[in-house]
């Protein structure tokens, strides 16, 4: 004896709502229902389906939860498709790392706050896009963390105003900044900065002729010159510049086990 017949027009499963039964499948015993999904699309499905809630709607259900799988605070799980992901990267790398810049900055306590580094979506949320290729990740406070309130998106004229500007040099009855300094002397201010950091005299920082333009290289999100590279990260100065000048390319040239051999006609 068959089961029992009950009409389920009018009932809800999931995302589908019967409205009527369809056409009878052939071979199939199952009654086979019209359904209206949630996002408006008609589709027929058979009494177990609904039930045991093996078909839940047209396929837009589906959809919906891949897509779910596939982000994350409003971004791909592929983020590192986003302009701005190797941003992200490397002020964690530099923070929490095990390079000689990561030492260098956990040696001066400087952490990423615990909202960024456990999102890229609540990094990007905070600070928005970056507003060109030529801005960089830049702290107000350059003792400070990387917070929402001490992070801004900076050109390398920004960030080298933040970074001269507070540092003061009395030389000839004036006190001024290092920034103004430059202006003054057209000696650039990471030449100065260095001279002020090796503890040069005034004078000699503010007479001395420049030799030759400082060279700035990017590394990991920061823009510094190569002798303020070699001296953040503890490198080898006459190894480094050598190496430099024979053109290794910088993951190479900064990496922590850069100081074995390197053939740079090979990968």
């Amino acid at each position: 004896m068959g089961s029992k017949f009950v009409d389920i027009t009018g009932m809800t499963f999931n995302y589908l709502t019967v409205v009527g039964i369809g056409p009878k499948k052939h071979g199939r015993r199952d009654t086979q229902w019209i359904c209206e999904c949630r996002c408006g699309t008609t589709t027929v499905a058979e009494s177990h389906e609904l039930k045991s809630g093996h078909k839940k709607s047209c396929g837009c259900y589906n959809l919906k939860k891949i897509k779910e799988r596939n982000t994350k605070h409003g971004y791909a799980q592929r983020e590192n498709c986003h302009p701005d992901y190797s941003v992200w990267r490397g002020m964690i790398n530099r923070c929490h790392g095990y390079s000689k810049m990561s030492k260098a900055y956990k040696d001066r306590g400087i952490k990423v706050c615990d909202r960024w580094r456990e999102s890229f979506g609540d990094f990007i949320q905070d600070l928005g896009c970056r507003p060109s290729p030529e801005h960089t990740l830049d702290r107000i406070d350059v003792n400070g963390n990387y917070t929402p309130e001490n992070c801004r998106w900076a050109t390398n004229q920004e960030q080298a105003y933040n970074k001269t500007n507070t540092r003061i040099i009395e030389f000839n009855g004036k006190s001024m900044n290092i920034l103004e300094w430059s202006k003054e002397t057209s000696i650039p201010t990471e030449v100065i900065s260095s001279r002020v950091d090796k503890r040069w005299s005034p004078q000699k920082i503010l007479t001395t002729p420049v030799r030759k333009q400082a060279v700035h290289i990017e590394y990991q999100g920061e823009t510094k010159t190569l002798g303020e590279w070699i001296k953040y990260l503890n490198l080898p100065e006459n190894r480094t510049r050598s190496r430099y000048r024979r053109g290794w390319p910088t993951d190479k040239l900064f990496a922590a086990h850069s100081f074995g051999r390197w053939n740079p006609h090979t990968n």
